[in-house]
């Protein structure tokens, strides 16, 4: 009972802020839907609670396509706690509790209601594991349902395909604006120092499968390459920081010190813009010489120093060859990959494939 009613009053006191702060100026920044509608949105309903019905009502598709795939699926997973929940809770309550109940026990606290409140030896405990068999059945083929739908939906996501909604379910609605190429393409990590070149690369590869690469780009890693990750990052946070202040100079509420800041910021972003357009400069030539194997033996001495350095695209891989040089198998399996997602890999080389593997495409593609 304690528990319960303090976890009541917490998220009573949270929903109060929530709905304090929600309508407020200096708060219109988080609501702002630059990318969808731009600034014909509508703004916030003052009212108490007014979200609630518009939010129940809305299509699972619109807020796929709104909200994008990490929302849509946090939302999936809340809405999975509760029927298992519900679901527990209504078989609980109808059986298990009554039994617990009128066991031999007497306890006058909430035990009473719980297994503590049968005795060893009952025959009222044979009621206890069919309903836990139940239980987890439906736990498990709820999960199951679930993560079926999430690798459809990812597999159609990172296709670039739409979605529309019919009876209820998600359906994929393709676009055909994705270069069927991106289907096909796979991330190689820890290629050996004598193959970080396009045509070696493809090489080795085109005689393990051949006929069979379309074409292999490498992303050589290079420690000073943590200048120009920096900057970008650099960028971000002041681009964040200027939109919020443009947010609070369009309300009228932007202080003196805080408008010269947003005149200083603007003018850093365009500094860094420069910069960040020379090192991607810099380091695009550097690929190209490197791909024509002209770059000199310190800089390939400094690569092969570098070789230990982490990947930061190994979350989105689907195919890995940890040591090339030890052999591995090749095979896509049919996924795919987005090209908006391989496009600005880093620290990995790429690999495409043209004609049909495992569950593929017999399609010829441009890279």
């Amino acid at each position: 009972g304690v528990t319960a009613a303090l976890s009541a009053a917490v998220g009573f006191f949270l929903l109060m802020v929530f709905e304090r702060m929600r309508t407020r100026d200096s708060y219109k920044y988080v609501y702002q839907s630059r990318f969808v509608y731009g600034n014909n949105a509508a703004p916030p309903s003052p009212r108490f609670l007014s979200w609630l019905i518009p939010t129940a009502k809305t299509p699972n598709y619109k807020v796929l396509e709104h909200g994008g795939m990490d929302a849509y699926v946090f939302i999936r997973y809340l809405t999975l706690c509760f029927r298992i929940c519900a679901f527990s809770s209504f078989w609980g309550l109808l059986v298990l509790l009554p039994i617990y109940a009128s066991a031999d026990i007497r306890n006058d606290n909430f035990s009473r209601f719980s297994l503590v409140n049968v005795t060893q030896g009952s025959s009222l405990l044979w009621a206890v594991p069919p309903f836990a068999y139940l239980f987890m059945l439906h736990i498990m083929y709820l999960l199951k349902t679930e993560f079926r739908m999430f690798a459809e939906l990812r597999n159609t996501t990172l296709a670039g395909d739409v979605f529309r909604e019919e009876r209820g379910r998600l359906v994929a609605a393709p676009t055909g604006d994705v270069d069927p190429q991106a289907m096909f393409t796979i991330i190689v990590e820890r290629i050996p120092p004598e193959y970080r070149s396009n045509r070696r690369l493809y090489a080795i590869f085109d005689k393990m499968f051949p006929n069979l690469v379309h074409s292999a780009q490498v992303c050589l890693k290079h420690k000073e390459l943590e200048e120009l990750e920096e900057m970008v990052e650099m960028r971000v946070a002041i681009v964040r920081r200027v939109e919020r202040m443009m947010v609070l100079q369009s309300a009228g509420k932007l202080s003196e010190a805080k408008a010269k800041q947003l005149e200083e910021d603007q003018q850093t972003l365009v500094d860094l813009n420069q910069m960040v357009h020379e090192q991607q400069l810099h380091w695009r030539n550097f690929q190209q010489r490197a791909d024509r194997e002209e770059l000199t033996e310190d800089e390939v001495a400094r690569l092969e120093e570098e070789d230990d350095l982490p990947s930061k695209m190994g979350s989105i891989k689907n195919i890995t060859l940890d040591e090339l040089e030890g052999g591995g198998a090749l095979n896509t399996g049919g996924r795919r990959m987005s090209s908006k997602i391989a496009a600005p890999l880093l620290a990995s080389p790429l690999l495409s494939t043209r004609s049909s593997v495992v569950g593929g495409d017999d399609k010829d593609a441009s890279p």
